[in-house]
């Protein structure tokens, strides 16, 4: 392709993600890689250079939109986002814009009034030169506090590429080895033994090493997450929110293959590709459990009764706004909005009380997001201790220090016992933990919630 083409093929990704936008369709990773399956013509260089800019776009939307509307109150459409983008880049769009074969068509008379008006435009609020919606800014200056420039600008950059050891396999000096003679350079994780850093053009799935299930792709935050879970071999372990399985394989892991791990979902295609990745991992101990949905937000899904009050640990891994993977789908800030923000937050307060019921006495629940909104973390976890009064918050950091050799990182949460996880301070996606623990005797109420359908059942 020509430098001509890939702005064009950016201005076509750009027409599509805008149009997914409007109807919930795909992801952006999602729609590049429908776009160059149906056009193979396209090299490596092209496909990561149209990949890129696209990104970099989407990165600077909110910025871009705020000088759009500085120039004149100009629609964001793909043209006139790519027009802001090469005026902020220096770049002059007429000679991007020549009509010339495979280029985008010459700039008419209102783009080249665009491209003229966006040249005086300044750099805008913070909310908008940080490429924050507004309307979310105080939550991320709640986070963040005096960081909130670092915070947020760490959220515009590219996510590093990381991958997981997999013990059933190996050790991390063995996993680095096998990459080492593909030609692939790792460097060691930070805050995760298993973690391995490559460099992000590495194709590490066509490798052996990957193929063979020495190693998996997953963020070292989420690698975290799941040493927190600290199941043990032979426990009766549940990850509620399994979906692709990325954290139920690091689980599987840990028990080395002994004792039961359920995986559970409502989304069968997920579920579908983490019984593909079992099978490449070596994982035997997994049960697949597709669930159909509670109609009620205190009980379990009908394929979860008969683990109620049996596991002795169980993850909720919860569906979020996502804005600790920004850096990974910038598309999102564009999903998000206050009215799926509160369904959001019932369906985590639904999901953590159905959780609860399947925990065994004295074990423990594990409420994981990758989100940096208080409102779906510390207060999310407010308002479970105050439903549950019975049960107890643990210090996520001696449950580290027994699970992992490495350090514990400084958290950024505003309670003490949560762990709040940042790009710009640790380097991963934003993910936050809170470890819940069951009284070791259950209240009447629970012990007869957890009777009631095994008499049931014996009837």
């Amino acid at each position: 392709m020509t430098p001509a083409a890939r702005n064009q093929a950016v201005i076509e990704l750009l027409d599509d993600l805008l149009e997914s936008l409007e109807s919930a369709g795909p992801s952006l990773e999602s729609l590049i890689r429908r776009y160059f399956a149906q056009r193979r013509y396209a090299g490596s260089s092209d496909r990561r250079q149209v990949r890129e800019i696209t990104y970099q776009i989407m990165r600077a939307f909110q910025h871009l939109v705020w000088r759009l509307e500085a120039a004149g109150g100009y629609a964001p459409s793909a043209r006139n986002l790519l027009i802001a983008y090469l005026i902020q880049c220096a770049e002059d769009p007429a000679a991007v814009f020549s009509g010339q074969k495979y280029a985008p068509d010459p700039l008419d008379e209102a783009e080249h009034r665009l491209a003229k008006g966006l040249e005086a435009t300044g750099q805008g609020p913070a909310w908008a030169r940080l490429n924050c919606p507004h309307w979310m800014f105080a939550w991320f200056e709640k986070r963040f506090g005096e960081a909130i420039e670092d915070g947020l600008a760490a959220l515009n950059e590219r996510a590093p590429l990381v991958l997981r050891t997999n013990r059933l396999k190996g050790d991390r000096q063995a996993a680095a080895t096998a990459l080492q003679a593909e030609g692939v350079a790792t460097a060691p994780g930070q805050i995760v033994s298993d973690a391995l850093f490559v460099d992000d053009g590495a194709h590490i799935q066509a490798g052996a090493a990957y193929r063979q299930g020495w190693v998996e792709i997953q963020d070292e935050g989420s690698q975290m997450a799941a040493a927190l879970v600290d199941p043990q071999p032979g426990m009766t372990v549940i990850d509620l929110c399994a979906g692709a399985g990325g954290k139920t394989l690091a689980l599987a892991a840990t028990m080395h293959n002994e004792g039961r791990l359920v995986a559970a979902d409502i989304a069968a295609a997920k579920l579908s590709e983490l019984a593909k990745r079992a099978d490449r991992a070596g994982v035997t101990n997994i049960e697949i459990v597709e669930l159909e949905p509670s109609p009620d937000t205190d009980r379990p899904a009908r394929q979860l009764m008969t683990f109620k009050g049996v596991a002795e640990r169980v993850l909720v891994d919860a569906p979020c706004s996502g804005t600790g993977t920004w850096r990974r789908q910038p598309e999102l800030r564009l999903r998000f909005n206050t009215k799926r923000l509160n369904a959001i937050l019932e369906l985590q307060r639904g999901l953590l009380d159905q959780a609860a019921t399947l925990v065994a006495p004295g074990g423990r629940l594990i409420y994981v997001t990758c989100s940096l909104l208080p409102a779906e973390n510390e207060a999310q976890c407010a308002g479970f201790l105050n439903r549950h009064a019975d049960w107890q918050n643990l210090d996520w950091k001696r449950i580290w220090s027994a699970a992992e050799p490495n350090p514990a990182p400084r958290s950024l949460s505003l309670a003490p016992d949560y762990l709040q996880l940042a790009p710009h301070l640790h380097g991963t996606d934003g993910f936050f933990v809170s470890i819940f623990e069951a009284p070791s005797r259950l209240p009447n109420r629970h012990r007869e919630a957890i009777i009631a359908p095994q008499n049931n059942a014996a009837a």
